[in-house]
């Protein structure tokens, strides 16, 4: 679901209630409101932007952590790894970029 999407609040407040009390990551999801992170990750994603890697460190990263993306800094660009990218869906590449994003208004995994 895009993050501009009007669905977007509604099924983050559906998945974190659902969340709530359950499993080895219950903390996490604890004070916690869709609305927020909603707002948040709108005001944090323009002039977000990306940029790619490849070559012997993104096959290495890819093969041994399974790295897809990661946030390179705090305000610059989120590095796609072109490895495993060429598998990827236009939808997928897109939940990496929140997911990314989600990263830079402080959720963790």
């Amino acid at each position: 679901i895009a993050i501009f999407s009007n669905d977007f609040e509604q099924k983050l407040e559906e998945h974190i209630e659902k969340k709530l009390g359950t499993g080895k990551h219950t903390n996490a999801w604890e004070n916690l409101t869709a609305s927020k992170i909603v707002k948040d990750m709108r005001s944090e994603i323009d002039g977000t932007y990306a940029d790619t890697y490849g070559g012997i460190r993104g096959w290495w990263l890819n093969l041994i952590y399974g790295n897809i993306a990661y946030d390179g800094t705090e305000s610059g660009p989120i590095r796609l790894n072109r490895i495993p990218l060429r598998k990827r869906t236009s939808a997928q590449i897109s939940n990496t970029i929140a997911h990314e994003v989600a990263h830079r208004i402080g959720l963790k995994h």
